[in-house]
């Protein structure tokens, strides 16, 4: 997805897997991949990052995504509800969500957005 995503874009995108790798109840595998190429598609077409870095860690109780970019970040207060931007953050936490999980994003302009998608093993 990433390689995808990142076709003849000026960005590095880095991936980690941490954890004993394993099938996630439901389609909770299918969940964190669209959860994945969201935040990647953001961090390239939005957020202009050069960088991305993306851990996926298993536990013995939940596997944890992580997505943090040096993109240019944004006001999240200024986000409109009819931008396809705006969507896509609400598609990732809603497929957390639908798994038992949470989401969080931590972003400011100039510094970056980092997501963080954790649901159930």
């Amino acid at each position: 997805a990433g390689r995808r995503i990142a076709a003849g874009a000026p960005v590095v995108v880095r991936v980690t897997v941490g954890g004993t790798a394993r099938r996630l109840r439901r389609d909770g595998g299918q969940q964190i991949l669209r959860i994945t190429e969201q935040a990647l598609v953001n961090a390239v077409r939005h957020g202009s990052a050069s960088e991305v870095d993306v851990v996926l860690h298993f536990d013995r109780h939940a596997v944890r995504l992580t997505v943090t970019d040096n993109g240019r970040g944004f006001d999240q207060t200024q986000i409109s509800g009819e931008s396809n931007f705006h969507y896509g953050l609400v598609s990732m936490r809603e497929r957390a969500e639908e798994l038992g999980g949470r989401f969080t994003l931590r972003t400011e302009p100039g510094r970056g957005t980092a997501i963080e998608a954790s649901v159930p093993a």
